[in-house]
């Protein structure tokens, strides 16, 4: 993907400045340091930790505006799904690339014949988590996260991070036809790159 790299610069400077948050933390020698630093953790008083850092850049849904759009950009939750009787992390269970994972209703179900084929094209998987299906939310840890999310239906990434996310399964079609175009449109760059 041609984004790849404008969209992980952000991404890796958050990743750098929690590392080193992280290092003044545990690596304090000094035993009155070290004690001060237990009691304010103790306490509740410690200064935060910088959040694990979302996506603001590259191929995310975006509103009229070109704002990202929630809950693109959010690291996708990897809960514990079973299929068929065999139960892993979601990613380990439905395999590498696309996914389009919904609650109670087929993500697929909607879809035109183009989008079909783009889809087939993408190897996207479809997930659906409804209680008494061949697929299930183990810990309803997904239907907990998707419903916090307020969403039905999520678009993830293959680096598991979320491209959109909608409240409702008829707009699934509408979510993968922007897809279709960002990615055409990255494609587009890739073929054609643009003179530095």
């Amino acid at each position: 993907m041609q984004s790849y790299e404008e969209e992980r610069k952000a991404h890796v400077r958050t990743i750098i400045d929690r590392a080193v948050a992280l290092g003044k933390v545990v690596c304090i020698t000094d035993a009155e340091e070290a004690a001060k630093r237990d009691t304010s953790i103790l306490a509740g008083t410690a200064p935060p930790i910088p959040a694990f850092p979302q996506l603001t850049t590259g191929i995310l849904r975006r509103d009229a505006c070109g704002n990202v759009k929630a809950p693109a950009g959010q690291l996708a939750l990897q809960g514990r799904v079973a299929i068929d009787g065999k139960e892993g992390l979601l990613d380990d269970m439905v395999g590498k690339g696309w996914l389009v994972l919904t609650l109670d209703e087929p993500g697929d179900a909607n879809l035109s014949a183009v989008q079909q084929a783009f889809t087939r094209a993408l190897g996207m998987h479809f997930m659906t988590l409804k209680q008494g299906a061949p697929v299930r939310d183990v810990d309803d840890a997904s239907r907990t996260f998707m419903t916090a999310l307020g969403v039905v239906a999520l678009i993830i990434r293959p680096d598991f991070y979320i491209f959109s996310g909608v409240h409702s399964t008829d707009q699934i079609p509408e979510m993968l036809d922007d897809l279709k175009q960002q990615l055409n449109s990255d494609f587009a760059t890739d073929l054609h790159p643009v003179a530095a």
